[in-house]
């Protein structure tokens, strides 16, 4: 019987796990960044506030971000109106680790990537082909797609710009 995906070990337990529900994404977000030591890839629509606007992911990331002088947390995002309005943690965090976590908006040459994806430590990943959907599939020990992702990602990281939006104002 396969392990449940919170006994998942990254860099371990290879095989997909398809995922189809908010709690299961939320387990496995949650699952592949506690063990996070060196590098989160985040591509997503507006970082989703359901999936990452919690205290676990809020948690994992700070101590991903602060772990080591070598640590990467790059994020990609195609609108930050909403979270910027509404609030979001990871925004918060961003703006006081500015030197540890980057967020950036993706050029409209890139707006047609309908997916949403993660990658950890180049070994795991989260993937849905559709970012509006929680269908998708989740391998804690997977480099090859984890490479494919991450070239997607440095294309689109390339060409893209920090956003005006998530600047810390000092006033």
């Amino acid at each position: 019987m396969d392990k449940p995906i919170e006994e998942r070990v990254l860099g371990e337990d290879a095989g997909e796990i398809v995922i189809a529900s908010l709690q299961e994404n939320c387990a496995a977000v949650d699952t592949l960044l506690g063990q996070a030591r060196r590098k989160l890839l985040l591509f997503t629509r507006d970082l989703e506030p359901r999936v990452f606007d919690r205290e676990e992911v809020y948690q994992a990331i700070r101590e991903l971000a602060t772990y080591s002088r070598y640590s990467e947390v790059r994020m990609l995002l195609f609108d930050s109106d909403r979270i910027v309005k509404d609030g979001h943690r990871l925004v918060d965090l961003a703006r006081r680790l500015s030197s540890y976590i980057q967020i950036r908006l993706v050029p409209d040459d890139y707006k047609e990537i309908a997916s949403s994806f993660m990658v950890v430590d180049d070994k795991g990943f989260l993937y849905r082909s559709l970012a509006s959907q929680y269908e998708g599939v989740v391998d804690f020990s997977e480099p090859n797609r984890c490479r494919e992702l991450t070239k997607l990602f440095g294309d689109v990281w390339e060409h893209s710009a920090p956003d005006p939006n998530l600047r810390r104002l000092h006033i």
